[in-house]
């Protein structure tokens, strides 16, 4: 099993003056991803799991307010020392 966790820091602009702008974290989206213990020959490694969202941010504008589930994929290859993949989820 694979775990993602993401937080992000978020810097809301609602105008030129600044006044009233917002910045802080905003929701958590823990992905799972239940993937093959080997990669294939080729490089290949997958995954396919939940994506979980959790109402945390600081600020009511910088996050959903609810909590939220969904499906989500990735799909990695490694080669010489890079990682180049896709990831996609629907919460």
């Amino acid at each position: 099993m694979i775990s993602r966790t993401v937080l992000p820091v978020n810097y809301q602009i609602y105008n030129e003056g600044g006044r009233d702008d917002d910045w802080g974290v905003g929701d958590i989206v823990q992905s799972l991803f239940f993937s093959p213990s080997k990669t294939s020959d080729n490089g290949v490694t997958w995954g396919v799991g939940p994506a979980l969202l959790f109402p945390t941010a600081s600020e009511k504008a910088l996050g959903a307010d609810q909590y939220g589930a969904g499906p989500t994929f990735v799909v990695l290859k490694q080669s010489h020392g890079w990682t180049f993949g896709a990831l996609a989820n629907h919460i």
